[in-house]
Parts: structure tokens; C-alpha cells; sequence
């Protein structure tokens, strides 16, 4: 809502407002055709109502820009109602800036929600409600910024906890950046940075170190297309499971352009090498089972490609395939492992109207499936549909 002035317009840095949501899942639980339901469960398919309550600021002052926001949200489901849970989002970003060319970012953010089913583990399919909060501090700076060489510098902590039985899957980051880039012309980048990081699994007593040497380089050849690539050397060594250690290439290329003044397409594709936390059920050397809190360790190659398409200033539509390819090594204390990889492909068509300034209407329908090999993942079939619309006051 806008205040007029004698001369023009001018708007409240502060908004309040809210939010709701409904979303149709046919495979909630992300379980194959002929799986049980987890003995929780009453069905299958399920539909999720969300409601929020949303506030925010976005301030200039002096050089410096704060912009902060939060969304409280209640989550109901009409058929699992043993998954209803409150979450909240908050996110807080402040840009500043000092004499002799010295800028940086400051970034808070704090999320709690209902940790999602993957169809990787065994625990997904005891239909387990688990709530997850994560925390995230990350502080840059950078030297020069305007001038044809910038020195940047960075770390960052995150937290990530899990509630009831799941919460030995915590794990605790931190991270570090330091690097250089240069600008060529005006067309081109280059820079290079070094990544060290320290990952810890405080339940299960185990961590690693990761390091990361990235090379880089960027093309903007004018205000409608960017492309960007970077090769980084990665590595990985555990305190414990040393046979889980890493060592190679991982990569990403990046492009997006204004096809036209209506049209832009975005293209990713990358491969990564990652550890996440996960509980696992299994039996030991007698045949009774027993629950394992272990690493999952994965290597993953992923594409994809996404379209925006203005019909106008208020209405808009996007489409999106994507396709990541993972593989999958759980290791046990005692040494052994489980070896496997799975293909996940997702297909997304939306839309999104927004009648006013202030105010967005929007609705996708998407269709996720996998296929699995080996015994760390399941195959399954995923089709989606939700509407959600947002009216805010400023």
C-alpha cells in the first residue's frame, strides 16, 4: 500500500502480510508402487495445507542496505495429520560498505521445517516425522570491487539438528574462503579461490576436512547473457572412514540469457562430491535389526534447464527439467559399505499472476521419478500440484 506524496509516490521500507498454500502429493512418502505404507500412514497421496504470517524490511542507509525477512508457517496435512508442524523461516542480509573500496555482505538465516522424504532410507520408510532446523552465519569482504582486480575473503558456520530419535543425524560446518578475480576486458573474468571446510557428526563421532581449489571464469558479453565456469580440485579426508576419502575434479557450467524481451532460459550443469547425515536400518551378524547413524556418502552429476515466459508485465510462466545422477556408498563402522546409484528426473510447468504490486498468485503441476540400483536407494513415481497466493502491505 502506497503513501502519496505532493510530487510522487513514496513506500514504507517496512511490509507485513500473508501467505497460503495447498499442495497435492500421489507419492508422499516417496515409496515404490508395491512398497507398504509406513505403518504411521494412512494413505499414500496426501494433501498439505500452509498458512504463514510474513514480515520483512528492505532499508538503505548511509552505504550501507539491510534487508531482512521472516515467515512463520502452519503446516496441516488432511490425511497424516501426525506430520502437522509449525516452521518458520528467517533470513536477515546486510550489504556494507567502508572507505578505500572495502565491501562485504553480513547473512543470518534460520530455517525449521518437516525434514522431506527422499526414498534413500530405511527410516523414510517407518514414515518417521522429522522436524529439521538449520542455522547459517556467512560473512564476506571484499577489496576493490570497482577496480579491475578485487580481492575477496570469507567463512561461514552452519548447524544442522533433527528432532526425537533422529537427532544423533546433526552435523556442525565450518568454512573459509579466500581468493582473487580479475577482470580481462569488459566482456571477461577470471579468478581463483581456495575453499577449506571442517564437517563434524557429532552423533556418530566422525567428521572430515574438504579443500577446494577453484579456477573460474565468467563471459558477459552485455546486459541479457552471462555464462560462467569453474573446475575446482576437491578433496575430502575423514577422521575415520578413510575409505570414504576423496580426491578429484568437480565442475560447474552456468548460462543464462534474454532470448528475447520475453523469453529466458537458464542451463546448469555440474558434479559435485558430498557426505549427508542419514539413519539406517539393517540387521547385524544374528539377524536382529538394528538402527545405524552412518554417512551417505554421494557423487552427483546434475542438468538443468528452465524457461521464464512474460505474457506481460503481471503474468508469467516457467518451465524446468532437471536430472541428477547419484552415486551412493553408505559405510558401517565395522568397515563394510552398501554401493548403489539412483537417476532422478523432475519435469515442472507454472504460472504466476501478480494482479498488483504487492500482491501474487501462482500454481505448478511437476512429476518426479527415480530409478534406483543396488540397495541405497528405491525406485519411485511422484506427481505434484499446488496453488499458493501472497498479499502483503507496505
Amino acid at each position: 500500500m502506497a503513501c502519496a506524496g505532493s510530487a510522487q509516490a513514496e513506500y514504507s521500507p517496512y511490509y507485513i502480510g500473508g501467505s497460503a498454500a495447498v499442495n497435492r502429493d500421489s507419492n508422499l512418502f516417496r515409496k515404490s508402487d508395491d512398497a507398504a505404507l509406513p505403518s504411521q500412514a494412512s494413505t499414500r497421496a496426501d494433501t498439505s495445507l500452509s498458512t504463514a504470517l510474513l514480515a520483512g524490511i528492505d532499508q538503505p542507509f548511509g552505504r550501507q542496505r539491510l534487508n531482512a525477512s521472516l515467515a512463520l508457517r502452519d503446516n496441516r496435512y488432511l490425511k497424516n495429520s501426525y506430520l502437522n508442524n509449525i516452521g518458520y523461516n528467517a533470513n536477515a542480509r546486510l550489504d556494507w560498505a567502508t572507505v578505500q573500496r572495502l565491501t562485504g555482505t553480513l547473512s543470518l538465516a534460520a530455517n525449521r521445517s518437516l525434514s522431506k522424504f527422499s526414498g534413500d532410507t530405511t527410516a523414510d520408510d517407518a514414515g518417521t516425522k522429522r522436524i529439521e532446523t538449520e542455522r547459517l552465519i556467512d560473512f564476506n569482504a571484499r577489496l576493490g570491487t570497482v577496480t579491475r582486480l578485487t580481492f575477496e575473503a570469507g567463512i561461514n558456520l552452519r548447524t544442522v539438528d533433527y528432532s526425537g530419535s533422529s537427532s544423533s543425524l546433526g552435523s556442525r560446518q565450518t568454512g573459509a574462503a579466500l581468493g582473487a578475480r580479475y577482470e580481462l576486458g569488459g566482456a571477461t573474468t577470471v579468478s581463483a579461490r581456495w575453499r577449506p571446510s571442517r564437517v563434524t557428526f557429532p552423533g556418530v563421532d566422525d567428521g572430515y576436512n574438504r579443500n577446494d581449489i577453484d579456477a573460474q571464469v565468467g563471459w558477459v558479453p552485455n546486459g541479457l547473457t552471462r555464462v560462467q565456469a569453474r573446475v575446482s580440485h576437491t578433496s575430502t579426508r575423514y577422521n575415520r572412514s578413510t575409505n570414504s576419502d576423496y580426491s578429484g575434479l568437480t565442475w560447474e557450467l552456468l548460462a543464462a540469457t534474454q532470448a528475447t524481451g520475453k523469453i529466458r532460459t537458464t542451463a546448469v550443469l555440474a558434479r559435485d562430491v558430498g557426505p549427508s547425515q542419514s539413519e539406517f536400518v539393517g540387521n547385524d551378524i544374528f539377524g536382529n535389526e538394528r538402527v545405524f547413524s552412518d554417512r551417505f556418502d554421494t557423487t552427483t552429476t546434475r542438468l538443468r534447464l528452465g524457461a521464464d515466459y512474460a505474457f506481460s508485465a503481471k503474468v508469467t510462466m516457467n518451465a524446468s527439467v532437471a536430472q541428477a545422477r547419484r552415486d551412493l556408498s553408505r559405510t558401517f563402522s565395522g568397515g563394510s559399505a552398501l554401493n548403489g546409484s539412483d537417476t532422478t528426473t523432475t519435469w515442472r510447468l507454472g504460472a504466476r499472476w501478480s494482479p498488483t504490486r504487492n500482491s501474487q498468485v501462482s500454481c505448478d503441476v511437476s512429476r518426479e521419478q527415480r530409478s534406483a540400483s543396488g540397495s541405497t536407494s528405491r525406485p519411485y513415481g511422484n506427481t505434484g500440484f499446488g496453488c499458493a497466493g501472497q498479499l502483503l502491505v507496505q
